[in-house]
């Protein structure tokens, strides 16, 4: 989750960054921010579920 968490946050700030301009990164309205913050959480929490719901069924992880 942390590791989600951190690539979800370099996403969100590359398009601020000074790198933006040579990657043609262009920033996202604010009004955006909301709504992505909602799915990335929802994201992390159901790939959470499905990660115990699985170690319950087969007793194991990948």
């Amino acid at each position: 989750m942390a590791l989600t968490s951190l690539v979800m946050v370099i996403g969100i700030l590359l398009p601020f960054s000074p790198f933006a301009e040579a990657l043609k990164l262009q920033a996202l309205p604010l009004s955006y921010f909301p709504w992505l913050i909602g799915i990335l959480i929802g994201y992390c929490l159901l790939t959470q579920f499905v990660k115990n719901w699985f170690i319950q069924k087969f007793h194991t992880w990948l």
